[in-house]
């Protein structure tokens, strides 16, 4: 079955000027997609596609992109069967897991750095920030003996590579936004400083106006 795509005060004020300052100060260069294929392959959840494809078409203007119903797939692994056998997308491709939402411009190299998002209790999580794969590389972890869909982010994108931990306390990567009811504060300086928001489905539902408001605006 084809899955759904679809090719407080003076203070915030103040923000939205700088966003939009660091857009123009880091120019995102075009990625020449020859064959036109999808280089990047964007899980959201169906009443969030919109927002989240153009956070992403802002973020990455000239690269071919398609989104993806993360809402069918109980798990990020249970869409690369799919993916796989998807001719429009490219041999190599990064994957964004539901719901990552870029908080500046990117350029298609920073998209292939390892990256793996370090929780509050200092768990790895492989499959929550932008990873770069391969389909030959997938089909063949999928096809070995001992094959695991709960590791098949990490041996596929990760293996025999370091990857760069990035946590909420530290560095300027990322700010997961879990809650219904996410301090704005926070979020708004994850827009000025960090590189991604990782949301809940309901984290994003909350902050969706203040996206538009600013990121968007």
């Amino acid at each position: 079955m084809e899955k759904s795509k679809t090719n407080v005060q003076p203070e915030v004020s103040a923000v939205v000027e700088t966003v939009e300052t660091q857009a123009v100060e880091h120019p995102v260069v075009e990625n020449d997609t020859a064959d036109k294929k999808a280089v990047i392959v964007i899980l959201a959840y169906e009443e969030q596609m919109d927002i989240v494809r153009a956070a992403w078409d802002k973020a990455c203007p000239c690269v071919v992109k398609t989104i993806i119903n993360a809402s069918e797939y109980d798990k990020v692994a249970d869409a690369i069967p799919d993916i796989l056998a998807d001719e429009t997308i490219a041999d190599k491709f990064t994957l964004v897991p539901a719901t990552v939402i870029p908080c500046a411009p990117l350029r298609m190299e920073e998209l292939h750095n390892p990256l793996v998002y370090v929780d509050g209790k200092g768990r790895k999580h492989y499959d929550s920030l932008p990873v770069a794969l391969s389909k030959d590389d997938l089909a063949e972890i999928i096809s070995s003996e001992g094959f695991t869909p709960d590791t098949l982010i990490e041996t596929a994108g990760f293996a025999g590579r370091r990857a760069v931990e990035a946590s909420f306390k530290e560095g300027n990567i990322v700010t997961p936004v879990l809650r219904a009811n996410p301090c704005e504060h926070i979020v708004m300086e994850a827009l000025i400083r960090k590189k991604y928001i990782i949301a809940s489905r309901e984290g994003l539902a909350a902050i969706i106006g203040l996206l538009k408001d600013t990121l968007l605006a």
